[in-house]
């Protein structure tokens, strides 16, 4: 189950998987259909290939609660085995 108390939240938008950092002002979305990361800002949003400053020293099963995203947990887990 996810923690409240993570700072990065995830949302579904159609294609999209977006995270929000409470502790960053953008926020990083994730495209399922080309599997391509945005940076997305008040000023710009951009394609970017490394995302690890965002999610540094957060854990994934934080981030993701299993009964609202039950099949991305379980791809999560399936990949981190």
């Amino acid at each position: 189950m996810g923690n409240k108390q993570c700072s990065i939240t995830m949302k579904k938008e159609k294609e999209l998987l977006v995270f929000t950092n409470k502790n960053l002002p953008y926020k990083i979305s994730f495209n399922l259909n080309t599997g391509e990361y945005q940076k997305i800002s008040d000023k710009e949003t951009k394609t970017i290939k490394n995302v690890n400053p965002f999610f540094a020293n957060v854990y994934y099963k934080n981030i993701i609660n299993e009964e609202e995203f039950p099949i991305y947990d379980k791809m999560i887990n399936m990949a981190a085995m």
